[in-house]
């Protein structure tokens, strides 16, 4: 699973159901990989509405798109619900898109596979192996199922 797909649930009981539905599926010498990122503090505690650029990226359709965004984080939830604003050239914010992403924090997230049956192999900081430390921005992880 990849790009952060796993921080679209944000309740325990999503959580459980997801787990669940990777022991249904997955072979007993199956690995379940995903990415997430690592949360970065200082970005989460941005004051709510601060607009801040994300990044630029080149589309083949709309050339050179600049991506800014807004946080609205909840410390209670764990969720961001950030809003994404992507121009191209000519528009100002021709899409704007909510993004609403749960945060799981390194450890946490030890407990959480813990707590569904599911052991981490491995856990990187990037795609290509990077060894994982607190200023990583992602946690690359290799699980399988508990035995």
């Amino acid at each position: 699973m990849l790009w952060n797909s796993l921080l679209h649930l944000s309740e325990q009981d999503e959580f459980a159901a997801f787990f669940s539905s990777v022991r249904r599926h997955l072979e007993p010498d199956g690995v379940l990989a995903f990415d997430i990122f690592n949360p970065n503090l200082q970005l989460l505690s941005r004051s709510s509405g601060e607009r801040f650029h994300v990044m630029r990226a080149t589309s083949p359709l709309h050339g050179e798109l600049t991506v800014e965004a807004t946080n609205d984080y909840d410390r209670h939830s764990q969720v961001n619900r950030a809003t994404w604003f992507i121009s191209t050239a000519e528009q100002r914010d021709a899409w704007v898109v909510p993004l609403h992403l749960r945060s799981i924090f390194p450890q946490e997230l030890l407990a959480l596979l813990d707590a569904n049956g599911v052991d981490l192999m491995r856990r990187d900081g990037d795609c290509v192996g990077g060894r994982f430390t607190s200023t990583s921005t992602n946690q690359v992880c290799q699980c399988r199922l508990a035995v």
